[in-house]
């Protein structure tokens, strides 16, 4: 996932409501409502705008993997540097109104900072 990409869009005014593009971005990975999704990054707290904005757009079944890609690597779990070959799906957001609380711009942008 383009994280930077997703944070732009969400910056956008009325980005978080723009569902042909959030169809696009999700349905270009191969992901729709009814699937399982786990994200990571270096570590939770890395993984967790793009849980929060696939919870937001809909996706019910998603996770943080424990300890992020690190602690993934150190137990010596499977990996591969294939990238994956997913199908792109006509990903159609439900939006949950309720998860935002009318974040700023700025707010956003401070937040992005710290992680």
């Amino acid at each position: 996932i383009d994280v930077d990409a997703w944070s732009r869009q969400a910056l956008v005014d009325g980005g978080l409501r723009d569902a042909k593009c959030w169809s696009r971005l999700v349905g270009s990975q191969g992901i729709d409502t009814s699937d399982e999704v786990i994200v990571y990054g270096g570590g939770p707290l890395d993984a967790m705008p793009v849980w929060w904005t696939f919870k937001y757009l809909g996706i019910d079944h998603v996770a943080v993997l424990r300890g992020g890609w690190h602690a993934w690597n150190w137990e010596n779990r499977d990996t591969s540097t294939d990238p994956a070959q997913l199908a792109p799906t006509d990903f159609q957001p439900e939006f949950q109104s309720d998860s935002v609380l009318g974040v700023t711009r700025n707010q956003w942008r401070i937040w992005q900072q710290r992680r």
